[in-house]
């Protein structure tokens, strides 16, 4: 709402009071507009976009919102901004949390790093029969880890383990 001209704000102000008011059967009162439109222009309120105050007024007139009022006063409005500033602010963090995580690799993904593809090689040797609870602690995970690091695919005689299924 910070680069809204001041004549376009009022104006949207006063549509979204009257959307307000329809919806509560209540008509404005100039006084409470007026009281209105410093509250969005406070420090409080600048920052939300035109979409978040107009939702703070139509879900707070249908009663959507938690304050229990609904009447058209300056004071519920505040409520009625002070909550979808509070929804805005949360759905703002979550999504630079999200951005920060999706830049970062995930060094835990089973198939695509070393130690993941060592993990799934050493269980697919145990089901297909290639080692059995014997010969389980002869491969080191993290020499196979190393081995697909450098390229190279491992097999179960690198272990000095013999292969039963021969």
């Amino acid at each position: 709402m910070s680069e809204v001209p001041l004549e376009t704000m009022q104006y949207l102000i006063n549509l979204f009071v009257n959307y307000a008011a329809i919806n509560l059967g209540a008509s404005p009162d100039k006084a409470n507009v007026d009281r209105i439109i410093e509250q969005v222009q406070g420090h409080e309120f600048n920052f939300l976009p035109v979409s978040v105050v107009a939702s703070a007024f139509m879900r707070g007139s249908l009663g959507k919102l938690k304050n229990d009022k609904t009447t058209l006063s300056p004071r519920n409005i505040f409520e009625w901004l002070t909550e979808v500033s509070i929804e805005y602010k949360q759905g703002v963090e979550h999504d630079k949390r999200d951005r920060e995580l999706s830049n970062t690799e995930k060094t835990f993904d089973l198939y695509k790093y070393p130690v993941g593809a060592a993990i799934n090689w050493k269980i697919d040797c145990y089901n297909s029969g290639l080692i059995d609870n014997e010969t389980w602690d002869f491969i080191n995970i993290k020499t196979v880890a190393e081995m697909f690091a450098r390229g190279q695919h491992p097999i179960i005689k690198d272990f000095g383990i013999k292969n039963k299924n021969l």
